[in-house]
């Protein structure tokens, strides 16, 4: 049982480094596309999306130490930061939502809105 115990925080702590790092650069590039030192990946790159992503980087990045020591604690950083991943992605989800619904329903302020707007 102790085995499977220590693969299970193995597997979480992979999975920690490799969505903190995903989120590190994503968060990174979008903050220098806001400056304007790297090319566009978005329509619109925002700096709070960015300080976003670099919290959830955080959380993850931060849970690799207690994972790596064996501790107990150290599962609920990559819980948390899926939990935020999550949250971030349903808000993106539903403002994409509504904004195809202001579409769909002919409203003024949405006549030349894209899907590719909000992504």
């Amino acid at each position: 049982m102790a085995d499977l115990f220590w693969a299970n925080r193995q597997h979480a702590m992979i999975i920690s480094v490799t969505l903190g790092l995903l989120y590190l650069a994503c968060g990174i590039w979008e903050f220098f596309s806001v400056v304007g030192i790297a090319p566009l990946v978005v329509a619109k790159p925002d700096l709070l999306d960015s300080l976003i992503m670099l919290v959830i980087s955080s959380v993850f990045l931060t849970g690799t130490r207690p994972l790596r020591r064996n501790e107990e604690e150290g599962i609920a950083f990559p819980i948390v930061g899926l939990i935020l991943s999550t949250i971030v992605f349903a808000l993106g989800l539903v403002v994409l939502l509504t904004n195809a619904l202001g579409w769909a329903l002919g409203l003024e302020d949405w006549e030349g809105w894209m899907p590719a707007m909000n992504v």
